[in-house]
């Protein structure tokens, strides 16, 4: 299965605002990350999902998908705020099983 990448979360971005008009700045927007592997560091997540799903190591890479969150709490709070302010998502859903590595995360993203 192929995950959309950055050019394509952006194209869909696009619509949805020229879709929603003048409510799409009140509207949350919500995404599904499919792949959630929090590690010590990025890189080790990286090894991690290139060895359980190689068919998404591609160019140009892992960061490029907006669905796949990697590494530290530190570097998946980042990639969020980042992708936030790119795509204006405010809201993530995980799967059940990343729930518990990922709360490290939700800690760190309170209130912002």
């Amino acid at each position: 299965a192929n995950l959309a990448g950055a050019d394509t979360m952006a194209e869909r971005v696009a619509f949805f605002e020229a879709a929603a008009g003048e409510r799409a700045a009140s509207m949350e927007r919500n995404i599904m990350a499919h792949v959630v592997i929090v590690a010590p560091d990025r890189h080790r997540a990286i090894d991690m999902l290139r060895r359980r799903a190689p068919h998404l190591d591609r160019d140009p890479g892992f960061e490029d998908i907006p669905t796949v969150l990697l590494g530290s709490p530190e570097d998946i709070a980042a990639t969020l705020l980042a992708r936030r302010e790119r795509y204006g998502i405010s809201s993530i859903c995980v799967h059940e099983p990343a729930m518990a590595g990922f709360a490290s995360v939700i800690k760190l993203l309170a209130g912002q």
